[in-house]
């Protein structure tokens, strides 16, 4: 039987995918610092691939930028940032760059 090494973290229940074709899947569950780094990593990787697919479609584009919302909430939401906090740090910034375009 053919083998792969498959590392990657892993969010979309594979492993009980494999147990019902009956294959065998090593894999580990990650510890909270080890999670919060993978989905860095991931983020990464996704930003690159929206780097590489951004000029090519409106539809490439638009999955990529999908998949980096995603991470994103997803590592708010590990971070135990909430929405309304991520949102008023946004404005915040928003505010100083207009202040800082009108004493130009």
């Amino acid at each position: 039987m053919p083998s792969f090494k498959f590392n990657k973290l892993v969010r979309d229940k594979l492993p009980e995918i494999y147990a019902k074709d009956k294959q065998t899947a090593e894999y580990k569950i990650l510890t909270a610092e080890e999670l919060r780094q993978a989905m860095v990593n991931k983020l990464i990787e996704e930003v690159m691939e929206l780097r590489g697919s951004y000029a090519k479609s409106k539809k490439e584009t638009t999955e990529e930028l999908a998949d980096i919302q995603q991470l994103v909430d997803d590592i708010r939401s590990e971070a135990g940032i909430t929405l309304d906090e991520l949102n008023e740090k946004k404005k915040d910034k928003e505010d100083k760059k207009k202040k800082w375009m009108r004493e130009r």
